[in-house]
């Protein structure tokens, strides 16, 4: 046992686990390395593993859904919202901060660390039966994948989700039960804020920003290389070195000039006549920026 444990940590392969919870449920914890290992005078081998997926009730998603859906998605570091339903290809999504969201808001923000502060719920009212849950939850994450491009815009720091759980209606029954609860562990950045709304209007910019969004978010990022760009954009807030926030910044302007410049065939984003009113402004902004 000892040899192909340590064979396996150090040949760096990934491994899976199976097993059973304490409520009986089936349990799979995918992409698993080992980190370290330890042994003792008796004989017992010990060691440690990082896992980046686990799901509960994986025979589930192979199964078809016959009720109403509920899609609860825990996300990291999104900040104050207000009312925020955006429309989706399944309905509407809404966001919901946690209970004592506002306490660990300040500990997020202070210690640049990330944490839940917000539950995006997905309502499936009538979900299509041809469908398996592995499809529907498949759909599900891209659709708040796609959302979280623009709350990332919204907040200026990059969100994540880290875990999913799907509820379905049981029959003849006000209650849910749930089918499915997958975790994974979330890329993450250190949390900056440079937010370009404030909370009450969260909800006007977001839907807003979603709606061109809305069915394309891979097509567009495709095409666009949004999702690059942002992130350049949210490394620029990140970065405490003023040069390093420059050269980013420039960057994520230049790829997004670049791809429009390529997929338009025009010269500019903007036309003379737009930039010319701008002009100004932009001068008189730059160089307020500059003298402090």
């Amino acid at each position: 046992a000892f040899s192909t444990v340590y064979n396996l940590f150090r040949s760096g392969k990934s491994f899976q686990l199976s097993g059973i919870d304490g409520s009986g449920s089936r349990i799979d914890v995918n992409h698993c390395f080992l980190t370290s290992i330890r042994t003792s005078t008796d004989s017992i081998l010990s060691a440690e593993f990082n896992a980046f997926e686990t799901i509960l009730n994986p025979e589930r998603l192979k199964d078809n859904p016959k009720n109403k859906l509920v899609i609860l998605f825990a996300l990291l570091n999104v900040d104050e919202t207000f009312k925020v339903n955006v429309d989706t290809r399944f309905l509407k999504i809404y966001f919901h901060p946690i209970k004592g969201y506002k306490d660990i808001l300040p500990v997020i923000k202070t210690l640049g660390v990330s944490g839940v502060t917000t539950v995006a719920k997905l309502l499936i009212e009538t979900p299509d039966t041809s469908l398996t849950f592995k499809k529907i939850l498949s759909d599900a994450i891209d659709v708040i994948e796609g959302i979280l491009w623009i709350t990332r815009l919204a907040d200026g720091c990059y969100h994540n989700w880290c875990s999913v759980s799907i509820f379905e209606k049981m029959k003849d029954q006000e209650k849910y039960e749930r089918v499915l609860y997958e975790m994974k562990r979330p890329k993450i950045k250190p949390p900056r804020y440079r937010r370009l709304t404030n909370p009450a209007h969260s909800h006007i910019f977001i839907r807003s920003a979603y709606a061109g969004y809305l069915r394309r978010e891979k097509e567009l990022n495709e095409l666009y290389d949004f999702n690059i760009a942002l992130e350049w954009y949210l490394e620029a807030n990140i970065a405490s070195v003023l040069e390093s926030k420059y050269l980013m910044l420039c960057t994520c302007l230049e790829l997004l000039v670049d791809r429009y410049q390529t997929k338009s065939g025009t010269e500019f984003i903007l036309d003379q006549t737009t930039f010319k009113n701008l002009y100004s402004i932009l001068v008189a902004t730059a160089r307020e920026c500059m003298e402090k």
